[in-house]
């Protein structure tokens, strides 16, 4: 079948997304009027390159084989915290949020800002797994359009 013809930059498409990253969300904000993030970027490994980088950093057993579990790697080698402005209609989709109410995890559950925000903002222990698990953040023209949270098993 025929691809379609229609251009990319159709209103209504979704906009080109000029760069995805993981990492840990340190805070989210708003200052005049604008939201932004702050994010530590990681590496998320898996398979061979998970296990060497494992050997690089010298987090396996000096004998006996080095051993990837639950078949990842976080590696986080710069300190370095990046800030970026939110689109106003970003969108934010989570896996665990609704998880303690529902049982269902991996829902791919929309939620506001408001939401998000109050995640990094919150005291109490049900948020806390939310602010510990890496989030993708998808950046068009140096603003996040999108942000997913990382299922971790």
């Amino acid at each position: 079948p025929p691809v379609s013809e229609a251009p990319v930059s159709a209103e209504g498409t979704t906009q080109y997304v000029g760069e995805k990253q993981i990492g840990f969300v340190k805070k989210v904000y708003t200052k005049s009027g604008k939201n932004y993030l702050s994010i530590d970027y990681v590496q998320w490994l898996t398979g061979d390159a998970a296990e060497k980088a494992l050997r690089e950093d010298g987090q396996c057993p000096k004998t006996g084989e080095c051993i990837v579990y639950d078949g990842y790697y976080i590696r986080n080698q710069n300190p370095l915290i990046r800030t970026y402005e939110l689109v106003p209609d970003a969108m934010i989709i989570m896996q665990t949020y609704s998880a303690e109410q529902t049982g269902i995890v991996m829902n791919n559950e929309e939620i506001s800002l408001n939401q998000f925000k109050s995640i990094f903002s919150s005291r109490t222990e049900s948020d806390a797994h939310l602010k510990d698990v890496p989030y993708i953040v998808e950046i068009s023209n140096q603003q996040i359009v999108k942000i997913t949270e990382q299922y971790i098993p």
